[in-house]
């Protein structure tokens, strides 16, 4: 958000996405087609499988409808998959044989709104690309303006976002004028490029904490997300980052407690493997691997991060209030980091790729496992009223 950025109602619906949701088009010959493939339900709507039914060319109609079975979920028909797992209709070159004979226009519903996600405060609509799909990952994180803002108009819509938003649920919030201000002043904080990332993350937290007490007010909100984007605010925080203490030994056992408590959730984690995922994870921090990971692929991560506040609208993605939010977003940031460090040993050469590769994963478990951010937030209830010491635990503003 621009310093000085007023966000208005309107009685139209004002949409805004970052500039690589315009550039995505689904391309499974670019992915392998993961999403084609029985890691879940493919849905075939009812009027989908009747348009279906009218085509005209028998071979290309028995092709279609044999690639379909009965379910007696809503839509009434999903895919029947192949004995590798994937779907009948996938090309040799891993292209949709529906897609490449009818236009994106003809797939079901399921198909035709993945990965496309809609988040709505009052008349305002944030568009994104959930990026457990590999395409969408590449655009968004490897574009130095993947996250650049930009509003269409109603004009400029598409029967595919139509109706991913016909399916979406309006967060519910008491002013909708000042949600946007907060969730817009959020990912201002996060874009801020005079701090370091983890500072943005600290700043970002108190931020939060400050606009508890006046959310109600959407201009005095707007005057403080301007403060904290100001030259003097830089340098009244600046102390702060010179007198910073990080627990290393509260961070380790702080982890420990959460990889715990994620063990007790259904495949979130191996049974019985937390301490050596950990073991691996502060190996890794210790030996030097988290300031190379920062030093090599921050850009992307940073990205990933700012992606994920709109796309899960992290100041109102649980009930509990905003800190509560923050110490999911937080926490979540951190487990990214068990995450990378646990899954490539110290000696592997890291490449973008790999980066890719566990965003997608971990994108994955937090689109679909709202039981795995529940479980992170239990463990941060002896901080609600001291913020900043779980800040100090979890970042070393390195």
């Amino acid at each position: 958000m621009e310093k000085g950025r007023h966000f208005l109602m309107s009685n139209q619906s004002i949409i805004l996405q970052p500039k690589y949701v315009g550039n995505f088009q689904c391309d499974g010959s670019k992915c392998n087609a993961k999403c084609c493939r029985k890691i879940w339900f493919i849905d075939i709507d009812r009027e989908t499988y009747k348009k279906y039914q009218r085509i005209k060319n028998p071979d290309v109609r028995r092709k279609i409808l044999s690639s379909i079975e009965p379910s007696n979920r809503i839509s009434g028909f999903g895919i029947k998959f192949s004995q590798e797992g994937a779907c009948p209709l996938l090309c040799e070159d891993n292209f949709c044989y529906v897609q490449r004979n009818f236009g994106e226009e003809a797939l079901s519903e399921t198909c035709k709104i993945y990965p496309r996600e809609v988040q709505k405060i009052g008349n305002y609509q944030f568009r994104l690309l959930s990026l457990t799909c590999p395409v969408a990952a590449e655009q968004a994180l490897l574009s130095s303006h993947g996250m650049e803002l930009q509003q269409l108009s109603c004009e400029d819509d598409t029967p595919a976002w139509q109706l991913a938003a016909k399916f979406l649920q309006p967060k519910e919030v008491s002013d909708d004028l000042v949600a946007v201000h907060i969730t817009m002043g959020g990912l201002a904080i996060l874009q801020n490029t005079s701090y370091t990332f983890e500072q943005r993350l600290v700043l970002l937290g108190l931020f939060l904490d400050r606009v508890e007490d006046c959310q109600q007010d959407v201009e005095a909100v707007a005057s403080l997300i301007e403060y904290y984007n100001s030259d003097v605010f830089q340098q009244e925080i600046s102390g702060l980052w010179d007198e910073w203490q990080y627990y290393p030994r509260a961070h380790q056992q702080f982890m420990n407690g959460i990889i715990k408590a994620l063990e007790q959730e259904k495949d979130l984690l191996p049974e019985g493997e937390s301490w050596q995922i950990m073991n691996k994870y502060h190996n890794n921090v210790y030996e030097g691997r988290h300031q190379m990971v920062q030093e090599h692929f921050g850009s992307i991560l940073e990205r990933y991060w700012q992606h994920e506040w709109l796309f899960h609208v992290y100041p109102y993605s649980f009930s509990g209030g905003f800190l509560h939010n923050y110490f999911s977003y937080l926490i979540a940031y951190e487990m990214f980091q068990v995450f990378i460090h646990s899954t490539y040993a110290l000696d592997d050469a890291l490449k973008e790729k790999n980066i890719l590769d566990v965003i997608g994963m971990f994108s994955k478990i937090l689109d679909h496992r709202r039981d795995f951010s529940k479980a992170l937030v239990k463990e941060t209830e002896v901080f609600e009223r001291e913020p900043l010491k779980l800040m100090q635990v979890l970042l070393r503003l390195q």
